[in-house]
């Protein structure tokens, strides 16, 4: 009697006009039957438990478990040689009614109305089926090789590399202070590694970024350090404008005599110039200027 209300309770199904009867067989076990009259109304069946592992979590939650982006290993560089995964959209391509069994369904994936009569289920051969799943495979490689269109100052001085890249106005400050007419420059950015007791090689991304008005006003340039990019990047830029110096010019377009500055082996002429004339150097000095 137990076991009969522990199943019924599990699948959470009412039964009404039921009527329980129990039966005596030849052994001394009591046995239960259930015994349902013909005046039964309805039976509900609701589902009490999920039917797999997978749809107990989300994809965020699946694929960091794929990717490894948490964990001991990763923070302590464990497999850092190897081919990095990337996390794709496997929503992309699909459409609502398409699945690997090929059925079609009226007013999903197929019209309701074909030639005036109304549709019926139905399922392609196997032939189709093959060839829309490698359709969808083929489009969604087609979209993670897909890059997005870059302005100049969003490509920076190579394509490969974060030099010269555009990072925007600093973010405003705790009073209220904004600083629209600026403008951020990623100088280098490089990583740095460290060793712990604890975590052992511990690697950091250090970043250089110049701020200015490109005006010639005021420039300013800082190091951010952080454990990701963006972070060190966003630190250095926002650290950047409060070490601005500000730069007399001739005529708002030219030094007033020229000079020479040398650090190590690097040496900058400065010249000056007439209106309408720029000079000539690399990236890092164009970019500060």
């Amino acid at each position: 009697m137990a076991a009969a209300r522990w199943v019924w309770s599990a699948l959470r199904i009412p039964v009404r006009g039921g009527i329980l009867v129990p039966t005596q067989a030849c052994t001394s076990a009591v046995q239960t039957t259930w015994a349902v009259s013909s005046t039964t109304a309805s039976v509900s069946v609701q589902q009490y438990r999920f039917s797999s592992f997978f749809n107990k979590l989300t994809a965020t939650e699946l694929w960091r478990g794929v990717l490894a982006e948490s964990g001991p290993g990763a923070r302590k560089g464990r497999g850092k040689r190897t081919k990095r995964k990337l996390k794709k959209d496997l929503n992309r391509g699909q459409s609502v009614g398409e699945g690997r069994g090929g059925y079609l369904w009226p007013g999903l994936n197929s019209p309701v109305l074909r030639s005036g009569t109304i549709q019926s289920i139905s399922q392609r051969d196997q032939a189709q089926q093959e060839e829309l799943q490698a359709d969808i495979v083929r489009q969604r490689d087609e979209w993670d090789r897909k890059r997005r269109t870059k302005v100049k100052r969003d490509r920076g001085w190579t394509g490969n590399s974060w030099g010269g890249i555009s990072l925007g106005s600093p973010d405003p400050g705790p009073y209220g202070e904004t600083y629209e007419d600026f403008d951020s420059r990623v100088i280098e950015v490089k990583s740095v590694f460290n060793m712990t007791a604890n975590e052992g090689r511990k690697r950091s991304i250090s970043a250089l970024v110049a701020v200015g008005n490109g005006n010639g006003a005021a420039v300013g340039f800082a190091l951010g350090k952080a454990a990701d990019r963006a972070t060190a990047l966003r630190k250095a830029k926002n650290k950047a404008v409060h070490y601005l110096y500000y730069i007399e010019r001739y005529n708002n377009h030219t030094i007033y005599h020229d000079m020479t500055s040398t650090f190590k082996r690097t040496t900058l002429r400065m010249k000056k110039q007439s209106r309408g004339k720029s000079g000539t150097a690399s990236e890092g000095p164009v970019s500060l200027c």
